[in-house]
C-alpha cells in the first residue's frame, strides 16, 4: 500500500499509555526510554515491568509484574509516519472497555497534519496481511486482534490483542477523506510456552508415567537405573519465535521424610535404589535361612548346634556312622557377601558356643545384621528398603510426589513456571537385593 502526501494531510501515529481517564492526559516513553506527559496528568501508569522513577525524582512506585506474553507492533508504512507504541497494563483494562480475557493491548494515537487540513477524521480496521496463508484462511481477524477508535472517525484507538495467533495482522489507520493517506502498523506476536507435558524414558526407552491427583508416577523396577524426564513445551500460536533457557530445583517432597544434602537440579527419579548390601542370589538366601531356622532359631542345647556348624559351613558331617550333607553349600563369591560373611563369622568363632550365655550372645548378633545403607537420588542415605517403602506409601496416601521440581522456562518475551511432581506407583516390582529375616514378605 503506498502513502500519496497531498495538500489533505497526511498521518502521524502516537502511541499511548491511557492513565484510566483520558481528560487527565498521558504518559508514555520517548525512544530513549524516558517518561514524558503533559503537566496536569493526575495518575501515571507504566508501560512495561521495568523498574521505573517518576519524573520528579524521589519517588518510586511498587508496581505488579507484567511480563510480555502477546503481541507487539511495528509500523510497516513508514513514509511520513513516526510511532510511539506503548502497551496498557492489565490495571488499565477495565477503564478502557477491555475484556479481562484479554492478551495484551496497546494504544495509538494519530495526529493528522497539517494544523490547518480541514478534516481530520480518520478510519481504523484490521486484516490479515495474508489471508490466504494455511493459518489464516478462515479465520476471521477480529477474533484475534481488533482496533477500536474512541469515537467515531476518531485519532486514538484501542488495539486489543484477544489471543494468539499465526498470521501477521495489519492496523490500517487512513484518511476519511483521502483514503490514499493512510498508515499501517504490522501486529506479530512472540512465541510464548502455554504449558508443560512431559516425556518418561528409562535406559533410552520410553515409559508411561500417568498422571494422577497431579503427580507422575512411574514402576519402581528395582533398577540401578534412573528414569530420565524430558520437557515437552506445547507452544501457542505464534508469528515471532522466542529464545527460552529453563531452570530447575528440585526437592524431595516433605512427606517423604528425607531431605537431599545438594540441589537436584536434573529432571529425574530412580527406578532402584542404588548402594546396600550386593544382590544375594537365591541359593545363598536360602543358606542364610536355613542357618536361622537350623542354627539360631532352635532351642536345642548349645551344644548340639556347635555339632551343626560344620554342615553351615558346607562340610559333611559324621553323625554316628551316617554322613549328612549340607542342603546348600555357598559358593567362593557368595560367601564373600557381606551379609553371608557376617553369618559365616559367627559360625566359626567357638567361643561363641562354650556356654549358653556366648551362644544368645551371638544369637543376638546374628539377628542385629545391618545391611549397608542404600543412595536415593544420588546423594540421599536410605538406611533400609522397608523404611523407603514406608516412605513412599506415605506420600501415595497423601496424594504427594516424592520428589517436587520447579521448572521455569524463559524467554525474552514470555516465561512459564510449574511445579512437577514425580512419585511411584502402587506395586513395586523388586528383584531381591536384601532381605530382613524377621519378616518374610512385604505388604502393597
Amino acid at each position: 500500500m503506498k502513502k500519496i502526501l497531498s495538500g489533505i494531510g497526511s498521518l502521524l501515529l502516537a502511541g499511548v499509555l491511557v492513565g484510566g481517564v483520558c481528560a487527565c492526559g498521558y504518559v508514555s516513553r520517548d525512544n530513549n526510554g524516558k517518561w514524558f506527559g503533559n503537566g496536569d496528568l493526575k495518575s501515571w501508569h507504566w508501560s512495561d515491568n521495568s523498574a521505573y522513577t517518576k519524573p520528579n525524582g524521589n519517588e518510586t512506585d511498587n508496581k505488579p509484574v507484567e511480563k510480555f506474553t502477546g503481541s507487539t507492533l511495528d509500523v510497516i508504512e513508514k513514509d511520513g509516519i513516526q510511532l510511539y507504541m506503548a502497551r496498557l497494563p492489565r490495571a488499565a483494562y477495565a477503564v478502557n472497555g477491555i475484556g479481562e480475557t484479554a492478551d495484551s493491548a496497546y494504544t495509538l494515537t494519530a495526529e493528522v497534519f497539517p494544523d490547518y487540513a480541514s478534516d481530520k477524521t480518520l478510519d481504523w480496521s484490521v486484516a490479515w496481511q495474508n489471508p490466504d496463508s494455511d493459518w489464516a484462511n478462515g479465520k476471521t481477524v477480529t477474533d484475534y486482534v481488533t482496533v477500536t477508535p474512541n469515537k467515531d472517525g476518531g485519532n486514538v484507538a484501542v488495539c486489543v490483542c484477544l489471543q494468539d495467533f499465526g498470521e501477521p495482522v495489519n492496523v490500517i489507520i487512513s484518511s476519511r477523506s483521502n483514503p490514499l493517506v493512510c498508515g499501517v502498523v504490522a501486529v506479530n506476536y512472540y512465541q510464548r510456552i502455554k504449558s508443560l507435558n512431559y516425556s518418561f524414558s528409562l535406559d533410552g526407552e520410553t515409559v508411561n508415567a500417568a498422571e494422577n491427583n497431579g503427580v507422575y508416577r512411574v514402576d519402581y523396577t528395582g533398577e540401578k537405573k534412573n528414569y530420565d524426564v524430558e520437557i515437552v513445551p506445547v507452544y501457542s500460536a505464534y508469528t515471532l519465535t522466542d529464545t527460552y533457557s529453563t531452570e530447575i530445583s528440585g526437592a524431595l517432597s516433605s512427606t517423604f521424610g528425607y531431605t537431599a544434602a545438594a540441589p537436584l537440579s536434573a529432571l529425574k527419579i530412580p527406578a532402584g535404589l542404588t548402594g546396600g548390601d550386593p544382590e544375594l542370589t537365591e541359593n545363598a538366601v536360602k543358606w542364610c535361612n536355613w542357618v536361622k531356622t537350623d542354627e539360631f532359631d532352635k532351642s536345642w542345647g548349645y551344644e548340639y548346634i556347635d555339632m551343626n556348624r560344620g554342615l553351615m559351613l558346607g562340610n559333611n558331617v559324621n553323625a554316628f556312622g551316617h554322613t549328612l550333607k549340607p542342603p546348600y553349600v555357598l559358593t567362593a563369591e557368595e560367601k564373600a557377601h557381606p551379609r553371608c560373611a557376617y553369618y559365616i563369622s559367627l559360625i566359626i568363632d567357638n567361643s561363641n558356643f562354650t556356654n549358653e550365655t556366648a551362644f544368645n550372645a551371638a544369637k543376638n548378633k546374628f539377628n542385629n545384621y545391618t545391611p549397608s545403607a542404600y543412595t536415593f537420588m544420588d546423594n540421599i542415605s536410605v538406611p533400609n528398603y522397608n523404611d523407603f517403602v514406608t516412605a513412599v506409601k506415605r506420600c501415595g496416601s497423601a496424594n504427594v510426589g516424592v520428589v517436587e521440581y520447579r521448572v521455569k522456562v524463559t524467554g525474552a518475551y514470555s516465561s512459564y513456571e510449574t511445579v512437577l511432581s514425580l512419585g511411584y506407583n502402587d506395586d513395586f516390582k523388586i528383584e531381591v537385593s536384601d532381605i530382613n529375616l524377621s519378616d518374610t514378605e512385604i505388604a502393597f
